[in-house]
């Protein structure tokens, strides 16, 4: 079997997945992907690894972007991944209130849309900042641990000195 060439243009592939990853740190989009971090980390880091195939097929599940649009930037009418059957209902169901004309119905779900967006937002900020805090409290208990290690041997240290004094003291006196 001959090789067949793809024609794939991985900076564009990176760049493609650098626009839907934006608004994610990577520990964020690691989570999302079911990744470890070290790939997100390898893949998007200084070093710019050439994504595998199902690094690629995991962003796309993820975002709801086909592989095609990620491998070749076409956008196709089969772009975006079909949407479980109650959010296609949900969705239906809001278009036709936001078309009714009702402008009562209207403004209230829109309120209620934009408020649900916000408080969505505001919790996956809020995971974002007790990811980094559990981060931060790991990072801070190994410095303490440190430091409690250096002072115990700095006190050792000053205990053999005052000992040492004793002993001197008591060889010349």
């Amino acid at each position: 079997m001959s090789k067949i060439d793809l024609e794939l243009d991985f900076d564009a592939i990176l760049n493609r997945i650098d626009v839907e990853m934006k608004p994610y740190k990577p520990a964020e989009w690691a989570k999302k992907l079911g990744i470890s971090k070290n790939i997100v980390t390898n893949v998007h880091g200084a070093i710019r690894q050439k994504p595998s195939l199902e690094y690629i097929v995991a962003v796309s599940k993820a975002v709801g972007k086909s592989v095609e649009y990620l491998l070749w930037g076409d956008i196709t009418k089969n772009d975006k991944i079909a949407d479980p059957p109650e959010i296609t209902d949900l969705l239906e169901g809001a278009r036709r209130v936001l078309t009714s004309g009702n402008p009562v119905a209207f403004s209230a779900l829109e309120r209620n849309i934009r408020y649900f967006d916000q408080a969505v937002e505001a919790e996956r900020q809020l995971k974002a900042i007790k990811e980094d805090s559990k981060q931060q409290f790991a990072e801070l208990k190994e410095l303490l641990l440190h430091e409690m290690t250096e002072r115990k041997k700095l006190e050792q240290l000053v205990d053999q000195m005052g000992k040492t004094k004793k002993i001197k003291k008591q060889a010349t006196g």
